[in-house]
Order: C-alpha cells, then structure tokens, then sequence
C-alpha cells in the first residue's frame, strides 16, 4: 500500500476529507501545547475520585505491617519444616 493511498484510508475512517483534514492539521499546528490551569486538574480529579475512578491510598505503616506479616510468616514456615 503506498503513502498516498494509506493517507486516504486515514481520511476515511476519520470522517474527514483530505482537504478538511490538511486544514484541521494546520489550524491545529498553529495552537499552543499548554497544559490546563491546576484548578482545572483538582476539579478533574474530585470527580474521579467521586466517582470512584482512584483505588484508596495504602499507608506507608500499612505496607511495613504487610512486610513484617510477611517476613514473620516465612520465618515460621521455615522453622515448621521437619
């Protein structure tokens, strides 16, 4: 498949002519790649967190509790050994 013919797949998946395509892409170069004011990212991120999106934090005492469990568990499964 040439270039010229993938392109215009492209263009027909999307919906778009080539020419509205060719003009998209360059009204869209002309655009700033600036990323969104905080506010706008503590607003997004109350709402997933309101709607569940982010699993709960797990606290650095909770992970040391979890290791030391672990590490006890090992200890005495290698002294039950006959």
């Amino acid at each position: 498949m040439n270039d010229s013919s993938k392109k215009q797949d492209e263009m027909m998946n999307s919906g778009l002519s080539i020419q509205q395509h060719d003009v998209l892409q360059r009204k869209l170069r002309g655009l700033e790649d600036t990323p969104p004011p905080r506010a706008v990212w503590q607003r997004i991120e109350e709402q997933a967190r309101a709607e569940g999106l982010f699993a709960p934090r797990v606290s650095e005492r909770t992970k040391w509790f979890a290791g030391a469990g672990l590490a006890a568990a090992v200890v005495l499964a290698v002294l039950n050994v006959p």
